[in-house]
């Protein structure tokens, strides 16, 4: 099940700078992204009726400056509780009273503990002195995570993307945490643990020197105590919680509307067992306990159970409000992946479940963003559905009673509801940045922009899955995919590339930030290809993601930055030692192929040269991204032409040399919305911006270019030109 995340998660060398991370190009991405789109609109015009002032966006020379607001960058919720003290005082078993006060801190530390292997989350055990109260239970044993909590049970493994307000309101498992976060969210090495503990009380101290200093001591009376010593801006995003995980206000719900569907209804074709697990009969939209906090519980001929699944089967769990879609998708072997409107995906969440005969689908009022909807619901088994319900309205009613609590309050009493603050790293809509640029210069449209390159100057939640992403958007070209015969009769769409932070990761470099816009722009035409072998259309030069396979040749056309360039996509340059190994050049991910340059419609088919990929390859090669740099591998080549291509994907239309081959793309920095921009965030995004200009003429031999400036160019053919 787990091995199965490496393609969203970012590696742990991430708290180095220029370090490699996936990039999130994908069309189930692309599609989620444009439901996004659709919610800041509504956000939008939500804000506008209430006469807020319109969304802004101006123009430095030549780049956009977009600030953040709750339309295009909404879950910006920073910590606020640097120098403070949290006092949690017990109120019988189920709650406290709690005190934001200055900074309590004393110096000594205790011993430091060390994490140990574990089935679940890493962790070190410590037994107390004592019999600590905790809701109902007494607890003496703790089991202290590297990600700032202390769990009362062994604790599970997370694939969590960022903890969010939803996802700490259905946390299982009994915690406290004074600054819960994730392997992705934490952004630095495992912190130094220290335990300080007496007869009375036992405090746990977390340091990531340059990153945070905080402490939770407990009490043998029940109390806790929450201090922040130091709080940098990063980890990314971390969450208070305290949690029981059995709550009494978790089993009271309200039901808001049910809908029966008749059994045996379900597809043909499918087998016996599985069809009746994704046989839908009933779906009800329950209310937790008063709060923003809803479910759908769905009710299927017999009980889901996961264990029954074929060894090759994903099913799929659809909820649609609107246009809004939360999904559930469950794999053989074990790996679940939820995806909510706005929020995003993430793997192993507890929003998600089996609960006995239902499956539940918890989500929040503000997932939706509407009040009242049609709601229907959907089952797939490998992508075919299996059945679906009828239509049925649900009106989702407003309240104040929330599931976040604001910590910074001075004091309050929380018994009897849940405890929990997220803070989080915003969510992008990179389609409402484009409407916003538009708006404020109407001469930009869809049809004049080949692609947006949106960073920002503060973190999103990107940084916790991937480097950067591109929607690709629509090049008005077939043969790129198959079945894309009507793309050339579309509207031409931009590609929206969020980019990222300045000066974080690969833009920490000017060849990293080079690679990294190049490849996303590439995304406009790559790397989404099929290949005929043997008669039979395969997805063996990309098997995983639009990005070429790690055992793919993909050198380069042309040099940009060394002499063994490879494409920008994917691949590596391999030397046939001609006996039955291949060995890798030096790291150098900065060109195009001739297939890419193909694609982009810059070069002609029978320019590109016979290339090959090699199978079997042992140590196995992965199926996306870069090869390892000089390495040696044993394996069996196997060349392909671009005919085979062809012959899978269809030719590409328009052909070479009647192709576009002078590209517009527009530069935006979307701004914190606590801070202006500095001198040198507009340095690095004019140097990003300078590079693309630069670079893509290099890595296309001449053959095409780029123009970033803001002011038109001179009037010129942009989808037709002769060859160069």
């Amino acid at each position: 099940m787990r091995a199965t995340l490496a393609l969203f998660l970012l590696l742990s060398a991430v708290a180095a700078a220029g370090s490699e991370m996936a990039c999130g190009t994908s069309p189930e991405w692309t599609e989620w992204l444009r439901g996004l789109g659709e919610w800041s609109a509504a956000r939008a015009r939500e804000v506008a009726a209430k006469g807020a002032a319109a969304p802004t966006a101006s123009r430095r020379d030549d780049v956009f400056l977009v600030r953040a607001d709750d339309t295009n960058a909404p879950f910006h919720r920073p910590f606020d509780l640097q120098g403070r003290t949290l006092v949690f005082e017990r109120q019988g078993g189920d709650g406290f009273s709690v005190s934001n006060v200055p900074l309590e801190w004393d110096a000594e530390l205790g011993s430091q503990v060390e994490l140990g292997p574990s089935v679940g989350e890493t962790h070190a055990v410590v037994t107390l002195g004592f019999d600590f109260p905790f809701f109902e239970g007494t607890r003496r044993r703790l089991y202290v995570t590297g990600y700032n909590a202390i769990y009362f049970e062994p604790p599970r493994l997370s694939w969590v993307r960022q903890y969010g307000d939803l996802d700490l309101v259905t946390e299982p498992q009994p915690v406290i945490a004074p600054l819960l976060s994730t392997l992705r969210s934490r952004l630095t090495p495992v912190p130094e643990i220290y335990v300080r503990k007496d007869a009375n009380s036992a405090a746990v101290t977390w340091v990531a020197p340059d990153r945070y200093t905080l402490r939770a001591t407990i009490d043998r009376s029940g109390d806790i105590r929450f201090s922040y010593h130091t709080v940098a801006s990063r980890p990314a995003a971390g969450s208070i919680v305290v949690t029981s995980g059995l709550e009494p206000w978790r089993s009271r719900r309200t039901t808001i509307a049910s809908q029966s569907d008749p059994a045996g209804d379900a597809a043909a074709g499918v087998p016996v067992g599985v069809g009746a697990m994704l046989d839908l009969t009933n779906v009800t939209v329950v209310r937790v306990d008063g709060l923003d906090l809803y479910e759908v519980r769905i009710r299927t001929r017999t009980a889901f159970n996961p264990d029954s699944l074929g060894s090759n089967d994903t099913v799929q769990f659809d909820a649609r409000f609107g246009s809004q879609m939360i999904r559930y998708t469950r794999y053989a072997g074990g790996r679940e992946r939820y995806t909510l409107p706005v929020w995003g995906g993430n793997d192993t969440s507890s929003a998600a479940r089996v609960e006995g005969e239902e499956v539940v689908l918890s989500f929040l009022r503000e997932h939706v963003g509407t009040s009242s909807s049609p709601l229907t619901v959907w089952t797939y088994r490998n992508g075919s559905r299996v059945d679906m319900t009828d239509s049925f309205t649900i009106s989702l009613p407003a309240s104040e009673k929330s599931v976040r609590t604001d910590f910074s309050a001075a004091s309050q009493t929380l018994v009897d509801r849940p405890i929990a603050e997220a803070f989080t790293t915003p969510v992008l809509s990179v389609y409402r940045v484009w409407e916003q640029i538009k708006e404020a210069d109407p001469s930009l449209n869809d049809e004049a922009i080949d692609g947006v390159a949106i960073y920002q100057n503060f973190l999103t939640d990107l940084v916790t899955f991937a480097g950067a992403y591109s929607t690709g958007g629509n090049a008005g070209v077939s043969g790129l995919y198959e079945g894309d015969q009507h793309a050339v009769a579309q509207p031409r769409v931009p590609a929206l590339m969020h980019m990222n932070t300045l000066g974080y990761g690969h833009n920490s470099t000017s060849r990293g930030a080079s690679r990294v816009v190049l490849h996303e722009i590439g995304h406009r035409w790559l790397m989404f290809v099929s290949l005929l072998e043997n008669g039979l259309r395969t997805r063996k030069l990309n098997p995983v993601s639009p990005h070429p396979a790690q055992y793919v040749d993909t050198r380069a056309a042309f040099k940009v930055f060394t002499d063994s360039d490879t494409s920008v996509m994917g691949g590596g340059w391999f030397t046939d030692n001609g006996d039955g190994t291949f060995s890798t050049a030096g790291y150098g991910p900065y060109g195009y192929s001739w297939l890419d340059l193909y694609l982009m419609g810059l070069a002609d088919e029978s320019e590109v040269p016979s290339m090959y990929y090699i199978d079997d390859s042992d140590p196995q090669l992965g199926g996306e991204y870069y090869a390892p740099a000089n390495q040696t591998f044993r394996g069996r080549r196997n060349d392909f032409t671009v005919g085979q291509i062809i012959g899978a994907t269809g030719a590409r239309k328009p052909a070479f040399p009647a192709t576009q081959r002078n590209f517009r793309v527009v530069f935006v920095l979307v701004v914190d919305p606590d801070r202006e921009p500095a001198a040198g965030d507009l340095e690095r995004i004019e140097e990003y911006r300078q590079l693309l200009q630069r670079d893509f003429p290099v890595a296309t031999g001449g053959r095409g270019d780029v123009v970033t400036a803001l002011t038109p160019p001179p009037p010129a053919p942009r989808r037709r030109a002769g060859p160069k």
